[in-house]
C-alpha cells in the first residue's frame, strides 16, 4: 500500500528546538507528490552494501585511483580478468588463445593484472572481494578475432568436444592463484555466453555445457571450497533459466553463485531475484548467492538525461538490489561522457571501449580526469556511509528508499532515489518507531540533515545541504520530514544523529553551505532557503536566465540588483568545528558598484574579503586560509550599488581542509 501524507501531518521545519542553520521554507508550488515511510521499529537484519562493487575500474598495476577516491565508497566487490590487454611484449595477442593456447606473454600480462587488482582490493583499507573472470584470461573479451579458439572446441581427430587444453588452462590459472595466495570470492566461468562477441558457439549448446561442467569439476577438484559463478547473462533471461538449471542439477554442477547482469533498461533486480527463487524452488535446488556483477542501472550510458546513469536512478537501483536480497553487485559503465577521449586513445589505441585497465571506478571518475568526481560518485559515497541494520520501508509510487540505523554510531540514514526521470515535487518522508532506536535522541531531540545530490550529467564538486537542524521528536516517536525534490534525476540523503554526536556535515572536504546553488526552493524567491539578508532585502533574489546571463549550474542563481541605489548583504552564519577552511563562489557582474565583494567574518580572525570583478562570464573567486577558532563563521556576498548595478553569484562553497590537534585520533 502506498501511504499518502496524512491530513494535519506535521512536516518538519515546524518542530524546531535549536536551529543550527535556517530551515527551508519551500515554495508553495512544490506540491506533495509522493510519500515514503520508514519503520525504525522493524529491523530487516544487518545492512549489506549489495550494490557497492565495480566491474574493472582500477589501473593495470592497481595503484590508481588513490585510496581517497576509493575508500569512501566502501566497495566490496571487484570483478575482472585482464580483458583487452596486449601481450607483455606489446604484441597484439589475446591472452591464452593469442599465445597459441599456452601461457605466453599475453596470458602472463593478464594474470599479473589479476594479481595486482585482487591483492589491492582484498587488502586494507578496502577489504573487498574479487571475482575472477576466466574468459578474459583465456582471451574471449569481445576483441578477439571471430575465428578464435574457444574452450572445448570440436576435435576432428578425437571426434568429440576436446577440453584437454581448457583443463590445462584452468590448472595454470589455479597454480598462479595459489602461488600469489589470492583470495577469490568466486570463479566466473564465462561472461555473457549468449552474447556472440564473447562466446560464438551458442548458449545452451553441447559445447557450452561441456565447457561449464569441465570448469566446475576442474576447479572443485583443486579447490573443493571454491565458489563457481555463472551463467553471467547480459540480463536476466526468464526463457533460458529453466534449461540451465535443469542441466546443472542433472550434471551436479550447480553454481554456488548465480550470476546475471543488469544491462537491460529499467530491469528491476528485485523482481528478477524473486523469479529466480521461484525457479530454484520448483526444482528443489537450494537457494544460492545471487550476484549481478555488471550493471549500469539501465539506459544508454551516453544518454544520462533519459537513461539511468544519474543519482536518482542509481539510488533507486541500489535500493532495489537490497530489496531483492541480492548478495553482491558490480557497476559496469564505460565509456563516460566526461572521458578524455584523446587521452584514452593515446593509452589504448587498439581498443573500441574504455574497458578495462582505466582507473575510472567504472565510470565514477572519468578517464584521464583523476581530479573529477561525478554526481554518481557522491551517490555511492552516501551509500557507503550507511551502516548498522536495514529497516522496513514502504516505497512511494515514484520514489524508493533504503534506511539504516547504527546504534554504535548513534545515527540513522535514509537514501532516496527515483527511477522516474521526470519526477519532481515535495516528498513526505514518514519516520516511525524512532523511540525504538536507542541512542538516536538526546531527550526528544534529533539532529536532522537533508542533503541533495543533484544530477549534473557529469562533474559534481560536492552535494548540497538543503537543511541542517535539531528537531523535537513527538512523544510517539513518529516524525514527518519534507524533502523538496526540486529537479528530476536527483538523489537525497537524510542523516539523523544524536545532537551530542559531532555534526555529520563538517568532515574534511565537504561543502558546508546550505543551498549553495540556490536550487532548493524550486522557483524564484526573495527568501532563498538557508540564507539571511541585511539592509535592502528586496534587492536580493533568485532567478534563472535573464538576457545573456544564465545560472552557472542548475536553474537558479542569486542576483543583487536594483533600479535605485542599494546596499545588500546575503549570508549564512554557520556553526562549524574549529580548523582551516577555504571558501569560493562563482560570480558575474555588470560592474560599476561602489563595492561588491565575497566575505567571511566572525570566525575568530579579521574579516576576509575578495572583490567581485566585472565579468559577463562566470568567474570563480576564492578566500583561503580561514582559521576558525570560535566554532562559527559568517559567509556571504555584499553589493553597494548605484542605480542599475547588478551582480549574480552561484555555487558558493565552504570546506574544512584541515582540522585541529584535537581532531587527531589515537
Amino acid at each position: 500500500m502506498i501511504k499518502r501524507l496524512r491530513s494535519g501531518s506535521a512536516i518538519v521545519a515546524a518542530a524546531l528546538a535549536v536551529t543550527l542553520l535556517p530551515t527551508p521554507t519551500h515554495a508553495v508550488d512544490i506540491a506533495v507528490e509522493d510519500t515514503v515511510s520508514v519503520n525504525f521499529a522493524n529491523s530487516l537484519g544487518a545492512f549489506t552494501r549489495t550494490g557497492a562493487g565495480m566491474h574493472y575500474g582500477l589501473s593495470e598495476d592497481a595503484t590508481l585511483p588513490a585510496d581517497e577516491d576509493v575508500v569512501p565508497l566502501r566497495f566490496n566487490l571487484l570483478r575482472g580478468g585482464g580483458a583487452q590487454l596486449l601481450g607483455e611484449d606489446g604484441s597484439s595477442n589475446y591472452g591464452w588463445l593469442g599465445d597459441g593456447l599456452t601461457a605466453g606473454p599475453g596470458f602472463e600480462r593478464r594474470m599479473n593484472f589479476v594479481v595486482a587488482n585482487a591483492n589491492r582490493f582484498t587488502s586494507p583499507p578496502i577489504n573487498g572481494r574479487y571475482a575472477l573472470l576466466l574468459n578474459d584470461l583465456w582471451g574471449l573479451d569481445a576483441m578477439q578475432p571471430a575465428d578464435s579458439p574457444h574452450p572445448c572446441d570440436w576435435s576432428e581427430a578425437k571426434d568429440e568436444y576436446d577440453c584437454d587444453n581448457y583443463v590445462e588452462f584452468l590448472n595454470t590459472v589455479i597454480d598462479r592463484v595459489e602461488q600469489a595466495d589470492l583470495d577469490i570470492y568466486y570463479w566466473d566461468v564465462q561472461n555473457e555466453p549468449e552474447n556472440h562477441p564473447f562466446w560464438n558457439r551458442g548458449f545452451g549448446t553441447e559445447q557450452y555445457y561441456k565447457m561449464w561442467d569441465t570448469a566446475y569439476r576442474t576447479i572443485k577438484a583443486r579447490i573443493p571450497d571454491a565458489k563457481i559463478g555463472g551463467p553471467s547473462w547480459v540480463h536476466y533471461r526468464e526463457k533460458l533459466i529453466g534449461s540451465f538449471l535443469d542441466h546443472v542439477k542433472a550434471a551436479g554442477t550447480i553454481p554456488e553463485v548465480f550470476v546475471w547482469h543488469g544491462l537491460a533498461t529499467r530491469q528491476d533486480p528485485a523482481a528478477d531475484a524473486a523469479h529466480l527463487r521461484g525457479q530454484l524452488a520448483a526444482r528443489d535446488i537450494p537457494e544460492m548467492e545471487f550476484s549481478i556483477n555488471e550493471y549500469l542501472t539501465g539506459g544508454n550510458p551516453m544518454d544520462r538525461a533519459s537513461g539511468q546513469l544519474n543519482p536518482g536512478s542509481t539510488a533507486w537501483y541500489l535500493t532495489r538490489l537490497n530489496d531483492g536480497g541480492v548478495d553482491s553487485a558490480a557497476r559496469g559503465v564505460y565509456p563516460h561522457p566526461l572521458d578524455d577521449v584523446g587521452y584514452a586513445r593515446s593509452v589504448k589505441p587498439s581498443g573500441d571501449t574504455f574497458c578495462c585497465e582505466f582507473p575510472n571506478l567504472s565510470g565514477l571518475i572519468p578517464v584521464g580526469k583523476p581530479d573529477v568526481k561525478t554526481d554518481e560518485w557522491w551517490t555511492y559515497a552516501a551509500y557507503g556511509q550507511m551502516s548498522g541494520d536495514r529497516y522496513d520501508v514502504t516505497h512511494g509510487s515514484r520514489v524508493a528508499a533504503t534506511a539504516t540505523a547504527d546504534a554504535a554510531q548513534k545515527k540513522a540514514m535514509v537514501l532516496l532515489g527515483s527511477d522516474d526521470v521526470d519526477f519532481r515535487g515535495e516528498v513526505a518522508l514518514d519516520l516511525t518507531g524512532l523511540n525504538a532506536r536507542s541512542g538516536l535522541q538526546n531527550g526528544r531531540q534529533v539532529h536532522v540533515e537533508i542533503v541533495r545530490i543533484p544530477s549534473t550529467a557529469g562533474e559534481l564538486a560536492s552535494p548540497e545541504t538543503v537543511s541542517r537542524s535539531v528537531v523535537n521528536v513527538p512523544s510517539d516517536g513518529n516524525l514527518t520530514l519534507s524533502v523538496p525534490w526540486v529537479a528530476p534525476r536527483d538523489a537525497y540523503a537524510v542523516y539523523l544523529t544524536n545532537p551530542t554526536v559531532a555534526d555529520p556535515g563538517p568532515e574534511l572536504g565537504r561543502n558546508l553551505i546550505v543551498n549553495p546553488g540556490f536550487e532548493v526552493d524550486g522557483t524564484a524567491t526573495q527568501t532563498p532557503s538557508g540564507w539571511s539578508e541585511d539592509l535592502d532585502n528586496d534587492t536580493s533574489y533568485t532567478e534563472g536566465k535573464v538576457g545573456r546571463v544564465s545560472a552557472r549550474s542548475g536553474d537558479s542563481r542569486l542576483t543583487q540588483a536594483s533600479k535605485s541605489p542599494h546596499e545588500i548583504f546575503t549570508y549564512q552564519t554557520l556553526t562549524v568545528p574549529d580548523g582551516t577552511y577555504t571558501a569560493s563562489a562563482w560570480v558575474v557582474s555588470g560592474g560599476g558598484q561602489n563595492a561588491s565583494y565575497f566575505e567571511v567574518k566572525n570566525y575568530g580572525g579579521p574579516t576576509l574579503r575578495t572583490d567581485v570583478p566585472e565579468t559577463w562570464t562566470w568567474q570563480k573567486i576564492t578566500i583561503d586560509g580561514i582559521e576558525v577558532t570560535d566554532g562559527r563563521l559568517t559567509i556571504g556576498v555584499a553589493n553597494n550599488g548605484n542605480a542599475g548595478n547588478w551582480m549574480s553569484v552561484d555555487d558558493i562553497d565552504l570546506r574544512r581542509v584541515a582540522g585541529t590537534d584535537s581532531d587527531a585520533g589515537p
